[in-house]
């Protein structure tokens, strides 16, 4: 019964290190890029222009380039202005409209990242 559970244990160990290492070569995290990746410039970078602020949690950003990624994400769309945060595994977007969550975790997404 024992050589069974430990049977499963390593074979579930053995699935997640797959879909991790997967995932790092999608999004070219952490060593898997050699060059650095380039930031969006937002064009207005005044916070009292952005009258609407949403916080979202960001699951699998480990590195400067990840925070960049998901800051990227956001930042191309015309009229938000997005600062994530890697110690806090969160991005928080501005916006002169009212944010539509689901849109915006959709553009994080296309990223390679998930938000939440």
């Amino acid at each position: 019964m024992s050589t069974i559970l430990i049977a499963a244990l390593i074979a579930l160990a053995v699935i997640f290190g797959l879909r991790q290492a997967k995932r790092k070569m999608r999004t070219g995290c952490c060593g898997g890029a050699s060059e650095p990746v380039k930031r969006i410039k937002v064009k207005d970078k005044e916070k009292q222009n952005y009258p609407y602020e949403e916080s979202f949690r960001i699951a699998d950003m480990h590195c400067k380039n990840c925070e960049i990624r998901v800051e990227n994400a956001v930042n191309a769309h015309d009229g938000f202005f997005a600062k994530a945060k890697l110690a806090d595994k969160q991005v928080t977007v501005l916006a002169k409209q009212p944010i539509d969550r689901i849109k915006v975790q959709q553009w994080i997404s296309k990223a390679g990242y998930s938000a939440y």
